[in-house]
């Protein structure tokens, strides 16, 4: 059951747990915590999610790790993290998990990794993947409005 003290001594926290989770990153930390403290103000598009935000870097520089984090300190449970290995995918398959993902359990941190095996030789992100990403969003915007709080 929500109760709106603990809402608030969680958000008032968050920015130090996550810190006790992620090592040397501290502006992705702060700027995840501002974006979810924002969020929860009442002042957001209810049919968007909470946050989004791309972590980019080389391996082993603390962006799962953060994802995990926010997971586990925002949502209670290391469950809510769904996490997409994105060498594992095809388009139809992608977009029929992530939608799925997004209809099934809306309260949770979705992240994508290996994202860089969808690179094609020119650099760019193959078109596919980006479909997939507007498709998905597109459709659980249009089914499931109500539920619209990851």
């Amino acid at each position: 059951m929500w109760n709106a003290e603990l809402e608030r001594d969680k958000l008032l926290h968050l920015e130090q747990r996550l810190k006790n989770h992620v090592f040397g990153q501290d502006e992705a930390v702060r700027a995840v915590t501002k974006a979810v403290r924002r969020s929860r103000t009442g002042v957001r598009n209810p049919t968007r999610p909470l946050a989004s935000f791309l972590f980019a870097g080389p391996p082993a520089v603390g962006k799962t790790t953060l994802a995990n984090a926010l997971a586990i300190e925002f949502y209670e449970s290391k469950d809510h993290l769904i996490l997409f290995e994105m060498s594992d995918y095809d388009y139809k398959d992608f977009v029929s998990q992530l939608t799925e993902s997004i209809i099934r359990n809306p309260r949770s941190v979705k992240a994508f990794t290996t994202l860089q095996s969808r690179i094609d030789g020119s650099g760019s992100v193959q078109k596919f993947t980006l479909a997939a990403f507007i498709n998905s969003f597109a459709h659980r915007q249009k089914s499931s409005p109500r539920n619209a709080t990851n």
